[in-house]
C-alpha cells in the first residue's frame, strides 16, 4: 500500500511545472489562508489569528523542545519530570498589557532562550541576505529567494521576542540575561555557520 501511495504521489508531483519548494510555499500559504478563514468565520479578529500563529511557532521551539528533552530523560533514567510552580499574580500593568494583547515574557526562564535565538538569527540572515542582495544584484536574489522569503516570515512572527528584548522597556520585556544568552548563541551560529559554509 505505501508503495503505491509513493508511487502515484511521485507521478502526480514529477508531472508539476514548477519546483518542489514552491509547491511547499503554495501548501503552507493556502493552509494558513484556510486556517485564517475559519478563524474569521468563527468570530475571531486577524490580529487574533495572527497571535495564535505566532504561539504555535514559540511553543513549537520552547515549549515542546523542553517537554521532548524531558520526557526522553526521564525514559532513560537521567532526570524525573518536575513540576515547577509560578506565581500567578497579576499587577495592573500586567493587565493592561494583557488588555492591549502585548506578549507577556517577564521572568527568566530558559524556555525564551530557544525563540529569541531563533528569531535573531533569522533576523541576522535577512540583513545579511539583502546586503547580499545589494551588493551582487539579481542572480543572488533568484538564488536566495525562498530563504529570503522563510527568514522575513520567521522575523515577521517573532517580532514580539525581538520588540520584548531590544524595544520594550516594562515589566513584560525578556529580561536582560535572556538577551545575552541569545545573542551570543545566535552570533556564534552564524559565525560557525559562515565559517564552515564559505559561501554564505
Amino acid at each position: 500500500m505505501v508503495s503505491v501511495f509513493h508511487i502515484s504521489t511521485h507521478l502526480r508531483f514529477s508531472s508539476c511545472s514548477f519546483h518542489a519548494p514552491w509547491s511547499i510555499i503554495i501548501s503552507k500559504v493556502s493552509g494558513y489562508g484556510y486556517s485564517l478563514i475559519e478563524a474569521i468565520y468563527i468570530g475571531n479578529s486577524f490580529k487574533i489569528w495572527w497571535n495564535e500563529q505566532r504561539m504555535w511557532l514559540i511553543k513549537g521551539v520552547s515549549a515542546y523542545l523542553f517537554a521532548l528533552i524531558e520526557v526522553a530523560g526521564k525514559m532513560f533514567g537521567v532526570s524525573e519530570v518536575g513540576f515547577e510552580v509560578t506565581s500567578k499574580v497579576v499587577d495592573s500593568e500586567a493587565a493592561k498589557r494583557y488588555e492591549a494583547e502585548i506578549f507577556e515574557f517577564g521572568v527568566t526562564s530558559a524556555l525564551f532562550i530557544p525563540p529569541a535565538t531563533l528569531a535573531l538569527i533569522n533576523l541576522i540572515c535577512l540583513v545579511c541576505g539583502l546586503a547580499r542582495i545589494l551588493r551582487e544584484g539579481y542572480s543572488s536574489f533568484d538564488s536566495m529567494v525562498l530563504q529570503l522569503l522563510l527568514c522575513s516570515y520567521i522575523v515577521v512572527s517573532g517580532y514580539p521576542i525581538l520588540e520584548a528584548m531590544f524595544m520594550r522597556k516594562d515589566k513584560g520585556r525578556i529580561p536582560t540575561s535572556v538577551t545575552i544568552v541569545s545573542t551570543l548563541l545566535a552570533v556564534t551560529s552564524c559565525t560557525v555557520a559562515s565559517t564552515a559554509i564559505p559561501s554564505l
